[in-house]
């Protein structure tokens, strides 16, 4: 782990004055909300202490523009949550009906697979059977479309800023061929109940925490005092990200119940959306999980690497454990042996499988040409190339700029090659334009 990594785990078992740690202090209904959140404070720790003041999510804004509303009347924001939450679902409801003409194509004789359709996966795919364009659900494009043997339905929660998850679930209803669903179709007034009821208990909490004054020694990190930040930071958990982590395992529960999947499918099963309504619900309602791999799982990756005394070994999503899939599927033995070895993964829970997305690397001769491409970019062919593969947004500011520095440097030094850039397709512009700054 590294040092950051060590110190947050340290920091949310240690006991406090309350008699109870922090990570007790965020269980509910026996499930500990501070795995819901963990990534996240994470990378809060790690730009606290580079003094990193890189623009946060319009996910993160929302939250800290709700709290500084809010924050001296936080019981009324919950009757607006009401207000908003059962707009959307009628809103939802009514797209569906209007334009949900696949609802009726399952069928019955067949059993239902649940998958995450996320937003940022919506994009144009290749089809390398016609090579053809589509749209589809890039991440598991090529597992839904290639087999007979199930009903897929693929499911995601449209959150703020609503209009762009909106306009995706339009565009899904009208082109995809597999029914999508928002988790907001399953929230209901026993949903919204529960969440302030979270909430009542969780604002309690944070009255313990607050003004423990051993919490406060404790948040001495990398020789820097981040009590007044991380004590910001915790009190958004407690009061608006922790009771809506109990909303989305309610309504991922009720899911489940109506949808009556015998699996479910995910990918970024760490992320706090899929941990709440697809790994916790489907394991409190004994559905079995599998996550695909889906991108880079290194030694020190903070969404999979856990201490023995953090993984269950019989896979419970009870406190104290963190929650984890019933089966992880990923590319090859080393990452096997990153999560059963580096990690606390049980043996039996990782299965090597290979990425079906590189499937397509079968047909790539018919597919691909390279000598199109550098015609259509106006390449030069006696250049060699380049490929640089970015992933901005999981780097900070500073080590950003150290990343574009580098590599723009070297290519300075170097002759007859072409530079071609390929963004990981979640950064966003921001990142764009600052690689354009520096390029």
């Amino acid at each position: 782990m590294d040092t950051e990594l060590v110190y947050i785990r340290k920091l949310c078992k240690k006991t406090l004055a309350c008699e109870k740690s922090l990570l007790e202090l965020t269980t509910y209904d026996n499930v500990a909300m501070w795995w819901i959140r963990d990534i996240q404070f994470y990378y809060f720790i790690k730009n606290a202490i580079s003094d990193d003041i890189s623009a946060k999510s319009n996910h993160q804004k929302i939250f800290m523009m709700l709290y500084k509303t809010f924050r001296y009347h936080i019981e009324f924001f919950f009757y607006i949550e009401f207000l908003y939450d059962l707009s959307l679902k009628f809103l939802v409801r009514a797209i569906s009906r209007l334009l949900g003409k696949h609802d009726q194509s399952e069928e019955k004789s067949k059993s239902k697979i649940l998958f995450v359709a996320t937003d940022n996966e919506w994009r144009f795919v290749r089809d390398y059977e016609t090579n053809k364009l589509k749209k589809s659900d890039a991440i598991f494009d090529s597992i839904i479309t290639k087999n007979n043997r199930y009903n897929f339905l693929g499911v995601y929660p449209i959150e703020l800023p609503t209009i762009r998850g909106l306009k995706i679930f339009v565009d899904k209803l009208r082109i995809w061929d597999i029914i999508h669903k928002p988790l907001n179709l399953y929230w209901s007034l026993e949903v919204w109940k529960k969440e302030r009821n979270a909430f009542k208990h969780f604002k309690k909490s944070w009255n313990c925490l607050k003004d423990d004054e051993g919490f406060k020694k404790m948040c001495i990190c990398n020789g820097k005092d981040l009590s007044n930040q991380i004590l910001k930071e915790l009190e958004i958990y407690f009061l608006f990200l922790f009771p809506r982590a109990v909303k989305y395992i309610e309504m991922g529960r009720e899911m489940i119940k109506a949808e009556k999947p015998v699996l479910i499918l995910l990918q970024n099963e760490y992320g706090s959306n899929e941990r709440c309504y697809l790994v916790v619900a489907a394991n409190l309602e004994n559905i079995p999980t599998l996550a695909v791999q889906h991108g880079v799982i290194h030694p020190t990756h903070a969404g999979y690497i856990y201490a023995k005394d953090e993984i269950s070994p019989e896979g419970s999503v009870k406190s104290p454990y963190c929650p984890i899939p019933d089966r992880t599927a990923v590319y090859g033995t080393y990452h096997k042996d990153i999560l059963t070895k580096v990690s606390a993964y049980p043996e039996d829970s990782v299965v090597v499988t290979g990425q079906p997305r590189y499937d397509i690397l079968y047909h790539a001769d018919k597919i691909y040409d390279k000598e199109k491409f550098i015609k259509k970019y106006k390449i030069n062919p006696d250049h060699k190339i380049i490929l640089w593969t970015t992933q901005c947004h999981g780097l900070s500011e500073e080590e950003n700029i150290k990343n574009f520095k580098a590599v723009f440097e070297t290519m300075r030094n170097l002759k007859d090659v072409t530079l071609v850039i390929k963004q990981h397709p979640g950064e966003g512009r921001r990142y764009t334009k600052m690689i354009g700054k520096y390029l």
